[in-house]
């Protein structure tokens, strides 16, 4: 979160609008594993936490390339189609498996949730390094310029709870969530629906505006 490092500075900008966002790493990599209830999900994007996980993860093969690269034929194979996110996902996952080395295969499998295990595997991960940097709790509190937070509520990638932490964390903030923006699709909007997003495209609209207009 470099934004809120900036606003946290006494020569940071006059005001502030942040677009996604996280108050907690950890947690937002969390969430990719495991979802929350209540917050639209995506268990295809679990793998990612892996590939970026390689060189701390238990159980690593000798040669992890052919690992890395089924991670990543999985994703190319999976995102981007929400109709898998149902447990269509399994079956791609499963061919790819079929073709892995037999010293590649368990860890694969466990990184993709076709086998149990992974959360535990992350969290012994995420304790082998220090994100404190990756914190912007401490920043949050020291931004006094106004600030909108905008997030959708169907983000699978990083959900809008945090979106309502950084809201709490920052003191002169609102909030807005909205319905438009998703990273798998989403479909379709009810008159009314439409009307409330409407209204959330105005003000975000107005806090560019109005930060444009304090910056000049």
């Amino acid at each position: 979160m470099p934004a809120v490092h900036l606003a946290a500075r006494e020569d940071g900008p006059a005001a502030l609008t942040l677009f996604g966002g996280y108050a907690s790493f950890e947690d937002t990599i969390r969430f990719s594993l495991a979802g929350d209830d209540g917050q639209a999900y995506d268990p295809t994007n679990r793998p990612v936490v892996f590939l970026n996980a390689l060189g701390a993860l238990d159980g690593e093969p000798d040669d992890p390339e052919p690992l890395r690269r089924a991670w990543v034929t999985y994703v190319r194979r999976t995102w981007g189609r929400p109709e898998l996110k149902d447990g269509g996902w399994r079956g791609v996952a499963e061919e790819i498996a079929r073709a892995l080395p037999d010293d590649a295969r368990p860890l694969f499998r466990v990184g993709v949730g076709l086998d149990p295990g992974g959360d535990a595997l992350i969290e012994r991960a995420l304790g082998r390094t220090d994100f404190s940097h990756l914190d912007p709790t401490e920043a949050c509190a020291r931004v006094r310029c106004p600030t909108t937070v905008v997030h959708g509520r169907d983000d699978d990638v990083i959900p809008f709870s945090q979106a309502e932490r950084l809201h709490a964390l920052i003191p002169d903030s609102r909030l807005i969530l909205t319905g438009l923006y998703a990273h798998t699709g989403h479909g379709g909007l009810g008159p009314r629906a439409m009307v409330d997003e409407l209204g959330a495209m105005v003000g975000i609209l107005d806090a560019i505006c109005a930060t444009a207009q304090i910056t000049e």
